[in-house]
């Protein structure tokens, strides 16, 4: 049958949308909840274990701690745990070790001591980029850095120097730009940024030691105090700029830090760890629930479909046929593993997911566009309708409706499928018909005119109910032998 002979067939009822689609989560929701609940426990105890994911871990956390810039802490077997991204709630006290500070403190001590957060901040970054970055093996041996709109490349040891530093990350003046006459002229002001919260620390000679790490000036900390909030925090967004989105020195070189190949390649494998130990799982629960059950339901329902009284029909308005039956649900099935078939990884790791998503959306935009038969990109492809199966009529074949129709054309049946007609319905729709049959309306006329009382045409009555149930019986024994002999033959 063409879509519009579907839709104008009296006998089939379309699912709606919705039905259809509440179906397709109810399936989806089984499925996920069932492989989060065993990645979280058999995955997570015993498949990454087996696959060494916590030793890949150790070493990229282990690099990451190398470098300075985060806070971490051990546990009994050495393990690093608690690793944190330093956030501006830490500061740097008198007795020059790191402390956590109450920022919403009204106590003037505690206000100062926040000050020396960007401290902090200006130690790590030049510990680790003129150490760390510049001596360890596991840090990428090139650099490639924007110049003048240009891509410049470095090796490693040539960019994390003390001078790229001061001027690249600090903003520093070249030191060999400057003379002594600029600083007896200037003074500080030829030493420090364009803020003015840092310098270049003098040498023997008069002039900037790019060698050692710059300070603070003095007036971001007069007499060695600060002494505005605001330059306070101005100070620490050199930094640290903390929101909806980071930025600054520190936070420029953490993500440094993850982006190096030795960080991204260790992730990379924890990923793959990930998915592979999720898809053990996903995939075969998929192919369980959205291609074996519907092939053991003979309407090629679903757990979701059953329970919201959806089935299928293939593309002539009968039952599906055995290619109907597998292509529809393997077509189903193929989408809903598209979200765990392209392994996961560093950059992308949902990249899966989201072509799930996509995929989702362009079936039911096919559904959405096809006019009234709510055709999705599996049913185009399968050749199936899905139908509301309580209130359609399908057959299992042409013949089937055929033999229906000429057994008892006056009736309608109950909704629902037939596959044949039973002799015990044959015989009890023959009745019906005979009952119905406009064509004895006479004769019974007749005999009823006459009947010369009311006891005579009760015996007549049961005689006539008594006779039309004896027949009945009659046939109903008859057909139900022809039948059987028809399967034994």
């Amino acid at each position: 049958m063409s879509d519009k002979e579907i839709k104008e067939n009296k006998r089939i009822r379309i699912a709606g949308m919705g039905r259809r689609l509440l179906a397709f989560l109810f399936d989806i929701a089984i499925v996920a909840i069932l492989s989060a609940v065993l990645w979280t426990t058999v995955g997570g105890n015993y498949l990454l274990k087996a696959f060494g994911t916590q030793e890949v871990v150790q070493e990229e956390l282990v690099f990451v701690a190398d470098s300075g810039l985060i806070s971490y802490s051990t546990d009994e077997e050495g393990y690093i745990t608690n690793a944190a991204f330093y956030t501006g709630e830490y500061a740097y006290d008198s007795g020059m070790n790191y402390k956590k500070s109450d920022t919403s403190s009204t106590n003037d001590e505690q206000k100062e001591e926040l000050g020396y957060g960007a401290i902090l901040y200006l130690d790590m970054c030049w510990d680790s980029f003129t150490g760390f970055f510049h001596d360890d093996t596991r840090v990428e041996s090139t650099v490639t850095v924007s110049e003048n709109g240009e891509d410049v490349t470095y090796s490693q040891s040539e960019y994390y120097t003390p001078l790229n530093f001061g001027v690249k990350l600090l903003g520093l003046p070249d030191p060999s730009l400057i003379t002594l006459a600029d600083i007896q002229e200037k003074g500080e002001d030829a030493l420090d940024d364009e803020s003015h919260f840092f310098k270049w620390v003098l040498g023997n000679d008069g002039l900037p030691d790019v060698s050692q790490k710059p300070i603070v000036t003095e007036k971001a900390f007069p007499n060695g105090k600060p002494y505005s909030e605001e330059i306070l925090s101005q100070m620490k967004a050199v930094f640290l700029v903390e929101g909806n989105s980071y930025s600054g020195i520190y936070y420029d070189m953490y993500t440094n830090i993850i982006g190096q190949e030795y960080y991204a390649t260790r992730n990379n494998t924890y990923n793959l760890h990930n998915w592979l130990s999720l898809a053990v799982f996903y995939l075969p629960l998929s192919f369980i629930f959205f291609f074996l059950i519907p092939i053991c339901f003979k309407d090629g329902q679903t757990l979701g479909k059953k329970l919201l009284g959806i089935c299928l029909i293939g593309k002539n308005g009968y039952a599906i046929n055995w290619v109907e039956h597998i292509l529809h649900p393997l077509v189903v099935t193929i989408i809903v593993c598209t979200s765990v078939m392209i392994p996961w990884n560093y950059m992308m790791p949902y990249i899966g997911i989201l072509m799930f998503m996509v995929l989702c959306i362009i079936c039911y935009m096919f559904g959405f566009l096809s006019k009234g038969t709510n055709k999705m990109l599996d049913d185009r492809i399968a050749g199936t309708y899905v139908i509301d199966a309580k209130s359609s009529i399908w057959f299992a074949s042409k013949e089937v409706e055929e033999e229906y129709e000429s057994s008892h054309s006056t009736l309608r049946p109950k909704s629902g499928f037939f596959d044949e007609i039973s002799p015990e319905e044959n015989a009890h729709y023959a009745l019906m018909d005979s009952i119905l049959d406009l064509s004895t309306i006479d004769k019974n006329r007749k005999e009823a005119a006459a009947i010369t009382s009311f006891d005579e045409f009760e015996s007549q009555g049961v005689e006539v109910k008594e006779g039309l149930l004896e027949e009945t019986e009659k046939q109903a024994e008859e057909a139900k032998k022809k039948h059987s002999k028809g399967q034994g033959e």
